[in-house]
This record gives structure tokens, C-alpha cells and sequence, in this order.
């Protein structure tokens, strides 16, 4: 048995598990069939007469109990090819090993002479800017190295714009055993027992049509932010419970909008939209999956993908953070940002249509006691959702003021004292609770003034660029900083 056992472990977390070597990975399997086929292969081999039912049995226990059951560390140097493992320091090529750990194995042999001239083009004609093709390949890079991203990325678009494809890359990238799709929908549902199991051990975890969920987020908070995830394994009472590796991908025409946009949420979002809608004439199959075996590719693209690797590793460490950062000094990053941003965030909409940054301005009152939609900032808000057709409840007294603050100053990064909000700064007497910098829009002189939201955006592009912004000349059409931005400046109407 020796010769069997070489190539198996017993894996005790659920019933009848083990986990086999196929010559590339170790992979999960459950229930005895595949090693009852080797034990009957071996049996006949032997030329045994006694291949009852019994025997094989007793065959099984005493073959479960000699094995293994600790599988061997992962090298987190080595990335698995199909033609061998990559040493990521010396870009060697060494072969398969069982000691090695790997559970998954790209599905492409690796080629360091290969190129991806064709995909290069379709991300740039797609995403339309470099900043965001950068953005891509980081992300893809980060899945790569083994370096779990805490940002996630969100591909939105329309019907016929190659958002598919671009999501087809990414997983025909990594492989079918390192990618698991599902909904949100089910990730944050409590009561899908099950469900969150299926994420372990993955490198990629897609969530398709997410623009429909519109509830919590807090699985998804715990997948990006190393935080424990709760799990159950069917059939198995032991507790499963582990931190996800991989990178998160959401999809849909437009973007996601949580019930509770916390700061984690719109800190870790990196947005891509894909706008140009192909016309039906020029429409053809560039990367596409193909019947049967799972990780089989056809289209113009399939055979790029070693050379995509390779593009893929070229990155450096500091080009792939720099690359996933937020303040990016790009213009169409940052629209495409700022655009998420007001369509998902009802504060954020309310803050830029309604605030106006003025750091001379006497602190702004939330407006507990007596205050008016004119007067005070909380009842300002609640007048402009009871003229909303979606009848958003919005924030309570409790957190008005905490998220407004992390807003503006934490996402946003305007220069607001430091201090928690009801203390200090953020507190006067007689007044209670304020925000300092921001005074609401009134009057006819603040009606070209950018919203507060849009000048966080600029404050951010101009440091960005070592070029501090004018306030006097944000609407000024012969300032190089008033081009650039003077398109902002007028109100954006939110969905």
C-alpha cells in the first residue's frame, strides 16, 4: 500500500475526506470512491483472491489510519504552473512536488518569451485609460504573488461592452481550482449555513449581477479585511471558521449600493466602468469558455494567456500598490470614483449638493434643538431624502455626525481637525455638536462653488499633481487648475 499512499492524506474536517496528489496539486475530495477504485486497481494487481467487501474495508481503516493527515505548508515563494512551480525570486522553473503544498496550478504552462499584445490593446481600448489598465494588472497581480488585496474590484457596464471579458480574464488567469463564483445575495444571507465554506482555500471569489443586492456588506467587509469568517461544512459539527486569501471581483451594469456605505467600503471600492457599447457588426468571441474541462478557453485571446502571466509578474511590488491606491492622479479614476460615490452614497449626494467647504466658515451645527433645513446640517439632510422618490431613511442622530465626519475627512482626506465627533472641536457650548470647514449652500455666490465631495476630489488631484488648489479659481475657465475640473463643478443630479 505504500506505492497508494505516497499520493494520499486523510482529511478529518469532514467525513470521509482526503486529499489526493494528482501529480501538480493536492486536491479535496470527498467520500471513498476514488481511493476504493485505487484499492480494488492495487488488489487486482497483486492478483488477490479476496477482494470481499469486508477486506476492502478493513483495507480502507487501516490505509486512513497510516497516512497523514497534516497536508505539508504551502511554499508562498513558488507559483504553480502546469509545466512546473516559479520561484518568484529568481523566476526559476522546478518541478512539481507534493512537498511543495500548492492546491491549485494555473492552468498554462509558464513561458517567459510569451506575449499578451492582443489583450493589452483590448484593456486599453476597454477601460480607456492607463491608470485603470494599471489598476487591472495590479489587482491580477496581487492574486499572483499570493498577496491577498484588501481593496476590491468592481467591473460595471452595459450589455455588449467586454465587461464579460475582462471578468473572463481574470479567472481563466488564476485557474478554476483557485476561483469560486456566487452572489451577494447568498454571501450575506445568515441563514445560507453553507455558503461562505465554499470561499476557503480560494484565490478568487466573483460575485456576478451585484448591482441588484442592496443590503449589508459585512461578509465582504471580513473577506477584504483579513477579519474570521464563519463556516459550517455539511455533515461535519466542527467548527470551519478561517480568513479568506484571495481577491474579491464584483460585476453588474452598475455599481453596488450597500444599505450601511461605510468607510471600509468606499475605501477599499476600486471602480471600473467599461462604457463603450460594441455595435452588434463588430461583435466577436475573444475569450469565452469552452464544453468541458473547466478551465478550457476559446476566443482571440485564449492563447495570450501565458504571455498575460507574464505581463501580469513584470509588475513590481511598489508599481502594483501605487497602482491600487485611491489618490491616483488620474482624472478618469477619479470621475469614475467621484461618480460611484455619489450614486451609491446618499450622504455623499446630500454633502456635495448641499456643503460647501470654507475652512474661515463658523462650524457648521448639526441642528438637534431647533434647527432648520436652512440652519443645521442633520435637518438639512432629512429635508433633502423626503424629496427623493426612493424614500431612503438615511442616517439616524447616532451616526449622522460619526459618518459625516469619516467622510470628509477620513475618505475624503480634507484637512479637518483631528478629534472624535461630540469632543473637542467637533462640540460647542451652547450649540452642541458642529462641523468645522463646511457651511451649508446659500446664496446666489455659492451656486457655482463645488460641492464639498467634488473639492475633496480636487484637493486630492492637486496634491497629487504638487499643486495646491485656489478656491478663488475653481470656476475659472483660464486656470489650468479650473479646465481641469470646471466640468465638475456644476450639480450632478444622483439616480
Amino acid at each position: 500500500m505504500a506505492s497508494i499512499g505516497d499520493h494520499w492524506q486523510a482529511d478529518h474536517s469532514p467525513p470521509n475526506g482526503w486529499r489526493h496528489w494528482t501529480g501538480r496539486r493536492w486536491e479535496e475530495l470527498a467520500g471513498n470512491d476514488a481511493l476504493l477504485a485505487e484499492i480494488e486497481a492495487f488488489m487486482a494487481s497483486q492478483g488477490w483472491k479476496d477482494r470481499e467487501l469486508n477486506t476492502v474495508r478493513s483495507l480502507l481503516a487501516a490505509f486512513r489510519r497510516s497516512v497523514g493527515a497534516v497536508p505539508p505548508q504551502q511554499d508562498s515563494t513558488l507559483l504553480p504552473f502546469r509545466n512546473g512551480c516559479l520561484r518568484l525570486n529568481s523566476r526559476e522553473l522546478v518541478a512539481h512536488d507534493p512537498a511543495h503544498g500548492n492546491t491549485w496550478h494555473l492552468p498554462y504552462d509558464y513561458d517567459p518569451g510569451a506575449s499578451c499584445d492582443a489583450i493589452k490593446l483590448f484593456l486599453e481600448d476597454r477601460l480607456g485609460d492607463p491608470a485603470s489598465v494599471a489598476l487591472f494588472r495590479a489587482f491580477l497581480w496581487h492574486l499572483l504573488m499570493g498577496l491577498r488585496p484588501k481593496e476590491f474590484l468592481e467591473i460595471t457596464g452595459a450589455s455588449n461592452t467586454g465587461k464579460s471579458v475582462i471578468t473572463n480574464l481574470i479567472v481563466a488567469l488564476v485557474g478554476s481550482h483557485a476561483h469560486e463564483a456566487g452572489t451577494l445575495e447568498r454571501l450575506e444571507d445568515r441563514s445560507s449555513r453553507f455558503e461562505t465554506i465554499r470561499y476557503r482555500g480560494k484565490r478568487l471569489a466573483v460575485f456576478a449581477e451585484a448591482h441588484l443586492y442592496s443590503g449589508p456588506l459585512e461578509t465582504l467587509k471580513s473577506m477584504t479585511g483579513g477579519d474570521p469568517i464563519s463556516a459550517e461544512r455539511k455533515g461535519s459539527h466542527a467548527a470551519a471558521s478561517f480568513i479568506f486569501q484571495g481577491g474579491v471581483v464584483l460585476t453588474g451594469n452598475g455599481p453596488i449600493r450597500p444599505s450601511d456605505a461605510s468607510g471600509a467600503v468606499i475605501n477599499r471600492r476600486r471602480s471600473l466602468h467599461v462604457g463603450k457599447v460594441v455595435p452588434d457588426a463588430l461583435q466577436r468571441t475573444l475569450l469565452d469558455k469552452s464544453d468541458g474541462e473547466a478551465d478550457s478557453w476559446r476566443g482571440e485571446l485564449a492563447l495570450e494567456l501565458p504571455g498575460f502571466a507574464v505581463w501580469v509578474l513584470a509588475m513590481t511590488e511598489a508599481e502594483a500598490r501605487a497602482a491600487l491606491a485611491r489618490n491616483v492622479a488620474s482624472v478618469a479614476r477619479a470621475e469614475a470614483e467621484l461618480t460611484v460615490l455619489l450614486q451609491t452614497d446618499h450622504l455623499a449626494a446630500w454633502a456635495d449638493e448641499c456643503l460647501v467647504w470654507d475652512p474661515d466658515a463658523q462650524p457648521a451645527s448639526i441642528g438637534l434643538i431647533g434647527g432648520t433645513a436652512t440652519t443645521g446640517l442633520l435637518p438639512s439632510y432629512r429635508d433633502w431624502l423626503a424629496g427623493r422618490e426612493d424614500h431612503n431613511r438615511g442616517h439616524g442622530l447616532r451616526t449622522f455626525s460619526r459618518k459625516l465626519l469619516d467622510l470628509l475627512r477620513d475618505t475624503l482626506g480634507l484637512p479637518m481637525p483631528a478629534g472624535r465627533p461630540n469632543e473637542g472641536a467637533y462640540r460647542e457650548r451652547g450649540v452642541g455638536s458642529v462641523i468645522p470647514c463646511v457651511r451649508l449652500r446659500a446664496g446666489w455666490d455659492d451656486l457655482e462653488a463645488p460641492g464639498v465631495i467634488r473639492y475633496g476630489f480636487m484637493v486630492r488631484m492637486a496634491q497629487r499633481e504638487q499643486q495646491p488648489p485656489n478656491p478663488e479659481q475653481q470656476g475659472n475657465n483660464e486656470t489650468p487648475l479650473g479646465n481641469r475640473w470646471n466640468r465638475w463643478n456644476s450639480k450632478t443630479e444622483v439616480q
